[in-house]
Formats: structure tokens, sequence, C-alpha cells
């Protein structure tokens, strides 16, 4: 072999190396990505059962409204109403609950939302 082959084959595994650091490291993202979201979905179920199940009422869910996610340190949630025509021929409406976390949105459930009347909490 000569001093030029050496250097080529070199600059090949080299190229390979980069290649598969960076890609490793696209993939560590990823993978935190969707670990944070997994555990966002678990609080927000955790969060929604207990608006749902543990208040007795039918107008548990408050909207709109924030807070901060229990058990998902720097995290927030917000709820909002969605319009959706559907929902609202049969007496519900939609809400949306939205986890942020640094000003981003981690995750978001539509949840649908029984409506008594406008003068009763409803939907505004």
């Amino acid at each position: 072999m000569t001093l030029i082959e050496v250097i080529a084959g070199l600059v090949v595994l080299a190229v390979l190396v980069c290649a598969v650091t960076l890609a490793r490291g696209r993939f560590m993202r990823q993978w935190e990505s969707a670990q944070r979201r997994t555990q966002a979905a678990e609080a927000v179920d955790r969060m929604l059962a207990g608006w749902i199940g543990g208040a007795g009422t039918e107008d548990a869910i408050p909207v709109p409204a924030r807070g901060t996610l229990p058990g998902m340190e720097g995290c927030a949630w917000r709820t909002q109403w969605v319009t959706d025509a559907g929902a609202t021929r049969v007496g519900a409406g939609v809400v949306r609950v939205e986890v942020i976390e640094a000003g981003r949105r981690v995750l978001s459930v539509d949840v649908m939302k029984h409506i008594r009347g406008s003068d009763e909490g409803g939907r505004p």
C-alpha cells in the first residue's frame, strides 16, 4: 500500500465515524423527547382522572385554565375550548389540554366535556 491509499482509507474512516456520531446524537435527542412526552402523557392522564373521577361533578375540567403539571418539573398545562360542530350537536364541547415546557408544546390531548348550559359554567 502506498501512503496515498492509507490517507484515503483514514479519510473514509473519519467520515464514517463522524456520520455515526451525528446519527447517535440525533437518536439520543429523539429518545429523550419521546421519554419526556411519555412522562407528560402519564401525568396528564393522572390529572384528567382526578378531574373526572375525583370531583364527582360533570364540570370538573377547568376551562380555560392553566397550572403546573404535577410530577413533571418545569412543565405547565393549559386548557382551552376547541371548536367542533359535531360535539356541539350532541351537547358537548371539546377541551384541549396542552403541556408546555420551555415555551414549546410537548403534548396535546383533546377531551369531550358535557355542557349543561352556558349559564352553568359551560362553554362561553
